[in-house]
């Protein structure tokens, strides 16, 4: 009963924060008493993956995006980010300050995991210790990598800004300032390379393994404009990560969670969490809507030729209002509780497309949406390009499809540089119909928080 007592302290320890401080996590645990052995560090881990970030993601992505619409039950709920109105308080969903301390959380693994009392002769609890470790720096990796998408005004300017990297445990009285990008590729390699050398090589799905580090990796390099880097991340997968494309029935089971071929590396959420995947979209006490699917994503799915995705994208496969959103329609008899799928070999067929057709490597794109669209569609046409613009055009369309709902939409527009048209059916009056390529708002503000209490930073993105 002590052990227990002194693990649930452990694990209570690990993830409070003073959240009267947004401007970074400002906790910090004590070494000698914090971790003393391994299962201390498997709680602390386990306390990190607990504050794993996934709403705001999803409501960004589609609010602020050309796939929902206004739903019949919303009452106001988030109304001003499908609006538009973007700005330093609040405008950023919290996915600022919540990567910060997910990376902080991660930090304080990897400082503390030193302290541990191992026998030198234990080499499963030395292989257990490394491993914990190297998800740590994995998450790190991982949560700067989502903040370098979000508040990074150019993926592809070495000398331009992007956010710090805190590879250490942040406290108030750290003030990091931004990084250039060329210098923050530099520290997330380091984590990758980190993360790689320490992973076990058995991990699961639900916790960060060593082909998530990949996966990671063929993302940034494609954000960054490293094409050939992220064309042969994303082959490495696609042939060696013992997943495969799922086919129509497996791909409908895989997002009521009874099927994962297709599933890199998941976040897991269960009974006990109090909130459940869908609430961006839907009170998911009552099944209300406060957004569904937007006309104009209705009208690009094709239910006859394309059915699995169809009937994924809105729930029950409705074919008449309410549209609501069905990437998660809920697992074991629970409404809208569903695994976060946040990796899939999909997208890796997607990135090595687009990698090789920004490299005019038309062919090559070609036969990866090949690939995909041999699994989702009853009748799939042959895929040919003529023109580096027809490619990228179709493949982003292709994206919009295959990841919607998952995270993914706002930052695909912002990468390849293009805007939207909201169907007149979902917008007008204060709701605008159109973001232009381009605009200030492709880049989320930092926290007026950081701002203003960070003296390194002293300057928002532009346009706040």
């Amino acid at each position: 009963m002590k052990n227990l007592i002194k693990l649930l302290f452990v694990a209570a320890a690990l993830v409070s924060c003073d959240d009267s401080l947004d401007r970074l996590p400002v906790d910090q645990l004590v070494p000698a008493t914090a971790y003393n052995t391994v299962e201390d560090l498997q709680l602390g881990v386990s306390g990190m993956y607990d504050t794993y970030p996934t709403f705001s993601e999803l409501l960004v992505n589609s609010l602020a995006t050309d796939n929902t619409v206004i739903g019949e039950d919303n009452g106001g709920q988030d109304v001003q980010l499908h609006n538009l109105n973007l700005n330093p308080s609040g405008g950023d969903q919290g996915i600022y300050s919540s990567y910060s301390r997910l990376a902080n959380l991660a930090s304080r693994v990897i400082e503390n995991a030193s302290f541990l009392n191992i026998d030198s002769a234990n080499t499963d609890d030395i292989a257990t210790r490394d491993n914990l470790v190297g998800q740590a720096y994995a998450t790190r990796a991982f949560a700067h990598l989502k903040m370098f998408e979000y508040f990074t005004p150019d993926y592809t300017n070495p000398s331009g800004l992007s956010v710090p990297y805190v590879d250490f445990v942040a406290l108030s009285s750290d003030f990091p300032a931004r990084e250039t990008v060329a210098d923050f590729a530099a520290k997330i390699d380091a984590d990758f390379t980190q993360a790689e050398t320490l992973l076990a090589d058995n991990n699961g799905i639900d916790v960060f393994n060593k082909n998530s580090v990949t996966f990671m990796r063929a993302r940034f390099a494609l954000a960054t404009g490293a094409n050939i880097d992220a064309i042969n991340f994303a082959t490495t997968l696609i042939s060696n990560s013992g997943t495969s494309l799922a086919n129509q029935t497996a791909y409908v089971n895989m997002f009521s969670d009874l099927d994962q071929s297709e599933v890199i590396f998941q976040r897991v959420y269960t009974q006990a969490d109090a909130a459940r995947i869908a609430g961006p979209w839907f009170f998911t006490g009552t099944g209300g809507e406060k957004w569904e699917v937007s006309n104009d994503l209705l009208a690009e799915i094709d239910p006859i030729n394309d059915p699995a995705r169809a009937q994924v994208l809105v729930l029950n496969g409705a074919t008449s209002a309410p549209f609501g959103v069905g990437k998660y329609p809920g697992s074991n008899g629970l409404n809208f509780l569903n695994n976060m799928k946040e990796m899939r070999i999909s997208e890796l067929y997607l990135i090595r497309a687009e990698a090789h057709a920004r490299e005019n490597q038309l062919g090559q794109a070609a036969s990866s949406i090949q690939s995909l669209r041999d699994q989702r569609l009853v009748s799939s046409p042959v895929v040919a390009y003529t023109t580096q613009a027809e490619a990228l055009d179709d493949i982003l369309a292709e994206r919009r499809l295959e990841l919607a709902f998952e995270g993914h939409r706002w930052k695909d527009l912002k990468r390849f540089n293009q805007g939207f048209t909201r169907n007149a059916m979902d917008c007008g009056g204060a709701t605008p119909c159109q973001l232009n390529a381009g605009d200030f708002r492709f880049t989320l503000p930092l926290p007026l928080t950081e701002v203003l209490n960070n003296p390194n930073i002293t300057e928002n993105n532009p346009g706040y």
